[in-house]
């Protein structure tokens, strides 16, 4: 029962989190070249909004409905990017901002243009806030419960911590199966981390030296 979870809920969020992170990522560059002064204030009212996602669920959950996509992954897909890009914008920008504007500009009085600036200078700096993004936005969309609850109602198509929650619903509580879907949801989780942890300190400087 728990490794077609685990499975499942892989898949998802190898989807979920390069589209959240490539999507925050294409519109923090773009708020950076729009200017600061009023985005700032859009940025500030999308993240303190993540707190009313919640109770978003439900009419997510009936516009699904209305599309047909209720009880899908699609369903969920959709609903974890919406979640996690408020979140992913905040951050990019963040990082981006700690970036030298004096390097790009120096990068196109060299003979770039400025999206190549972007793709050689910048990216390959903000490349530690890129994985630490990614990294934040895995542990929020694997977190997830709300969503599922109320999106989802096939067993197979449940993710972990629906699934676990589940587990103490049935009339004979497995204490080593519940302790055995808790190793399930942390290994995952820890093996990202592991993976992509080396290349938070790689990439600082990496733009800068390029010549």
């Amino acid at each position: 029962m728990i490794l077609p979870l685990v499975f499942a809920f892989v898949v998802l969020l190898i989807i979920t989190v390069p589209v959240s992170v490539a999507m925050g990522l294409a519109a923090a560059i773009a708020i950076l070249w729009a200017g600061k002064a009023p985005i700032n204030t859009v940025v500030t009212q999308m993240v303190s909004g993540m707190d009313s996602f919640p109770l978003m669920a439900i009419p997510f959950f009936i516009l699904a409905k209305k599309i047909g996509i209720e009880n899908t992954h699609l369903a969920l897909v959709l609903s974890f990017t919406s979640f996690c890009l408020p979140f992913t914008l905040w951050m990019m920008r963040a990082f981006f901002l700690t970036i030298p504007i004096e390097l790009e500009e120096a990068a196109m009085v060299d003979g770039c243009g400025r999206l190549r600036a972007v793709m050689f200078v910048v990216l390959p700096l903000a490349l530690p806030g890129i994985i630490a993004t990614s990294i934040f936005t895995f542990i929020l969309a694997w977190n997830d419960y709300i969503f599922t609850r109320i999106l989802i109602a096939s067993d197979e198509l449940k993710t972990l911590p629906v699934g676990v929650q589940d587990l103490f619903n049935s009339s004979i509580t497995d204490w080593g199966l519940i302790m055995a879907a808790g190793m399930m949801i942390t290994i995952p989780a820890l093996v990202f981390f592991v993976a992509v942890q080396r290349y938070l300190i790689r990439g600082w400087g990496a733009g800068a030296v390029k010549g």
